[in-house]
């Protein structure tokens, strides 16, 4: 709990992203099946977010997806892997995470940013 605490601090009271994902990275070395494991991995994952690895996040979504932290926070892992594809400009991959969070049950509210990024110009002549 002390290195999670110790993380929480450096991201939020320091400002400091990098630490704290050492920080994070540590926690899972020492405690690798421990209790905190989800929700190290989800903090983990938005750290990445926050400090523009969109590759390392993805990747780490894409693994939480598919174990516990998934069961517990599947809607919200979606919700995340929706944004950074729209951010990297794939809106068809990330149109069907958004797709996938909805049905996990994120409120549409939730989507509307990332819906709006990826509409599809209308095609009709303007006047119409």
């Amino acid at each position: 709990l002390a290195l999670y605490e110790k993380a929480r601090l450096e991201a939020k009271a320091l400002g400091n992203g990098a630490q704290a994902l050492s920080t994070l990275d540590e926690h899972r070395r020492r405690f690798p099946g421990g209790v905190l494991t989800s929700e190290v991995a989800f903090t983990r994952i938005d750290l990445l977010m926050q400090l523009g690895k969109r590759a390392e996040a993805l990747a780490a979504i894409d693994q939480g997806l598919h174990g516990a932290l998934g069961r517990e926070r599947g809607a919200e892992l979606h919700l995340m892997r929706a944004s950074l594809l729209a951010g990297g400009g794939d809106c068809n991959a990330a149109l069907q995470a958004a797709g996938a969070a909805r049905e996990a049950g994120v409120l549409p509210s939730r989507l509307e940013a990332i819906e709006r990024r990826c509409a599809t110009p209308s095609l009709e002549p303007e006047g119409r």
